[in-house]
């Protein structure tokens, strides 16, 4: 039932925010619009806001995988298609965003490079097997910082398809 999972989903993100009782649905409906736009700017605002909302004592170890569950419950919560660990013939996605018109591909890194993230989703083409939809493909490369604890460099690609 998708009305008990999308509750489910927001008594969780709530609990795990610490949210008053407003509930997370103004910041998730913030969040569905700016990826709608393609306006990742505000989509990565958004997101850090929500990870300074994580209380101090849950911040456990210096994990990648921390960040990339607390990014995967916001965007399931948006009712858009999200899928994590996405595999293709030659990688792993990190997460993969359908949106209307467009279909995102996220490599999330710790302390990282976003051009390596860029470069892992080109070489490992992870958006191929889209090519042949008609939805913009674009690649995202996300560095979280395990000290700042939030996102601090991102970058954005429209990936072309090649013509054969």
């Amino acid at each position: 039932n998708v009305e008990v999972k999308h509750s489910l989903q927001e008594i969780l993100l709530n609990e795990y925010l610490d949210y008053p009782r407003q509930g997370a649905l103004p910041r998730v409906v913030e969040l569905r619009n700016a990826l709608r736009k393609k306006d990742l700017n505000k989509a990565i605002t958004i997101i850090n806001a929500a990870f300074s909302e994580i209380p101090g004592e849950l911040w456990k170890g210096k994990t990648e995988h921390f960040y990339h569950a607390v990014t995967h419950l916001l965007f399931s919560l948006l009712g858009t298609y999200i899928r994590s660990e996405v595999r293709s013939a030659k990688g792993r996605c990190d997460a993969l965003v359908q949106a209307d018109d467009h279909i995102y591909a996220f490599e999330f890194k710790l302390d990282g490079s976003v051009e390596k993230a860029l470069q892992q989703i080109r070489e490992k083409g992870y958006l191929a097997p889209y090519a042949d939809s008609p939805k913009e493909k674009i690649a995202v490369g996300v560095n979280f910082s395990s000290e700042e604890r939030k996102i601090t460099d991102w970058r954005v690609e429209a990936l072309v398809p090649r013509s054969s």
